[in-house]
């Protein structure tokens, strides 16, 4: 007797196997086949019936559909700690950058109003230096007299518009050496200024 078999979703052909009762097919790959024998007579020249055998050969372990969810599960989860990590990165980015762009203002701020300030000093002094001078030379003129007291006048005026300025710089200065950096209300002291020097207009 010699044997002859084909394997269903293997291949399509009859394969020899001589005598020997134990197939070894190679490369199969996890699934469901179907296994068909016939044994060949070559004394009687006779082809017996196909004999069928199912086989069912179970994935690997990492195949297993389980295993399918227990990988998308995991991935979904790396997906997600990278969005956090990153969103964490460009918040923390931003953060940083809104930091750097306050302290810069409050630095740009300090520096201006110290400068007005200094020139505005330096031009009260002469002026106030002027005027004294004007006061001494004029001492029997009534009308110089009144015009150099309006001006002094308005001197001091422009003094509490240095104090505000001062005291500006000294808040800026103060909160730019804070962790928390907070922005100086810019519209109110300009209002304030203006209505310093309307008052002086008038």
């Amino acid at each position: 007797y010699s044997f002859i078999y084909q394997i269903d979703g293997y291949n399509d052909e009859w394969t020899e196997n001589g005598n020997n009762n134990v197939i070894y097919p190679s490369t199969l790959k996890s699934g469901r086949y179907k296994l068909k024998i016939r044994y060949y007579d070559k004394a009687n020249d006779y082809i017996s019936e196909e004999c069928c055998l199912p086989i069912y050969i179970v994935p690997p372990v990492y195949k297993r559909w389980w295993a399918m969810l227990i990988y998308a599960i995991l991935l979904c989860i790396l997906v997600i700690r990278l969005y956090k990590f990153q969103k964490s990165k460009y918040r923390q980015a931003k953060e940083k950058l809104r930091r750097q762009f306050s302290e810069e203002v409050i630095r740009i701020k300090g520096e201006t109003t110290g400068k007005i300030s200094e020139e505005l000093s330096v031009l009260v002094t002469f002026v106030l230096g002027l005027c004294q001078d004007i006061r001494t030379k004029s001492r029997n003129n009534p009308h110089i007299a009144d015009t150099v007291e309006l001006i002094e006048y308005n001197i001091a005026k422009m003094n509490k518009t240095l104090n505000i300025l001062n005291e500006y710089r000294r808040i800026s200065e103060n909160e730019s050496s804070n962790t928390e950096v907070k922005l100086i209300p810019v519209s109110q002291i300009i209002n304030e200024i203006a209505e310093l020097m309307m008052a002086d207009a008038k």
